[in-house]
């Protein structure tokens, strides 16, 4: 679960809240079932490029209420789209791991 202090304060905003509200509103059924021809209610939102990869509290910020960043699913969609990335081979970890360093590396020391 979630460590970061900044994220856990976007996620339990008013903001998140409406949005969160908005997004299955507009869009009730999980975007993954549908993929598969299968009609389930979304009860989730999940966010395509994870909050936690920004390197700011803007970039978060950006990433938390971006809608594009959006995907309405089920439970079991978005518990398994997190198993996957938690997921992978150690080469797969260490690749993306490199890649997010990299990006520090740019910002920081460029």
């Amino acid at each position: 679960m979630a460590k970061n202090e900044i994220y856990k304060k976007l996620i339990h905003s008013n903001r998140w809240v409406q949005l969160r509200h908005k997004v299955i509103s507009s869009h009730p059924l999980c975007v993954m079932c549908e993929r598969n021809d299968i009609l389930t209610c979304a009860t989730e939102v999940h966010h395509i490029t994870p909050v936690e990869t920004a390197l700011t509290q803007a970039e978060m910020s950006k990433l938390m209420f971006d809608e594009c960043n959006l995907m309405p699913l089920c439970h079991a969609c978005h518990t398994s789209i997190h198993v996957q990335e938690k997921k992978g081979t150690k080469t797969e970890r260490k690749r993306r791991n490199k890649r997010h360093l990299n990006e520090i590396i740019k910002r920081f020391y460029e």
